[in-house]
Order: C-alpha cells, then sequence, then structure tokens
C-alpha cells in the first residue's frame, strides 16, 4: 500500500465514523462523539509542506509539545510519535 493509499484509507474509515467534518486548507478533523481526530494532508503549498509522512508527523509532534502546556486534556496522542 503507499502512503497516499494508507492516508486515503485512513480518511475512508475515520469519515465512516464521524458525525461531522472539518475541512482547511491543511488538514481534516473527523469528530466522533466527544472526540476529534486530525489529519494534517499531504499537501505542499509552497510556504507549508506537508507532502510527506514524515513530514506531517514532525508537524503533527510539534502541535501536540505546543499546544499541551495550554490544553493537555485536548491534546491527547498520536500514537505513532514517540
Amino acid at each position: 500500500m503507499t502512503e497516499s493509499e494508507a492516508l486515503a484509507a485512513a480518511q475512508a474509515w475515520l469519515a465512516a465514523q464521524a458525525d461531522a467534518v472539518i475541512e482547511t486548507h491543511i488538514a481534516q478533523v473527523f469528530l466522533v462523539g466527544e472526540d476529534a481526530f486530525k489529519l494534517k494532508k499531504a499537501v505542499n503549498l509552497g510556504y507549508l509542506d506537508f507532502s510527506t509522512r514524515d513530514q506531517r508527523a514532525w508537524a503533527v509532534g510539534r502541535e501536540l509539545e505546543l499546544n499541551r502546556r495550554t490544553a493537555p486534556d485536548i491534546y491527547q496522542a498520536a500514537p505513532w510519535i514517540t
């Protein structure tokens, strides 16, 4: 399975579970009950490059690091990031 196929499969699975989906230019947020699951889109906008899994994983890790300081109960986990 390619990276883009894996991302599409994750998006489809989350969309099937979601009560609502919020789209931004760089992410999709899937609202499932009281939880929200955010996927960074595989995009390169010039000023922002999330075109590879490693770049998206770095951005997610940084987002968790920054936002956990003020909202630790909201920003809980990204299981693939150690």
